[in-house]
């Protein structure tokens, strides 16, 4: 009984999946709104990675410096090279 009562109701959110599975999406914009859209998602995500490269960037220098700190004035910084 209780086996019989699961199959019902996986069946029928299985069938209900299906007929809202469907059912199209139909855009009310016009194509000028989503070219425009399009046009100010696309220079967000380009400043977003601009932004990256700039922070990318930065951290090199930043790990650049520390090394140049680190080895400013030691003689023997490339003795593993001879």
């Amino acid at each position: 009984m209780r086996s019989q009562l699961m199959m019902m109701v996986t069946a029928a959110l299985l069938l209900g999946g299906c007929a809202y599975g469907e059912q199209k999406f139909v855009d009310t914009r016009s194509p000028a709104e989503i070219a425009a859209s399009a046009r100010a998602i696309d220079r967000a995500e380009r400043a977003e990675r601009a932004e990256f490269r700039r922070e990318r960037r930065q951290e090199l220098m930043d790990e650049a410096n520390a090394t140049r700190r680190a080895n400013q004035g030691s003689r023997h910084i490339y003795y593993h090279f001879r």
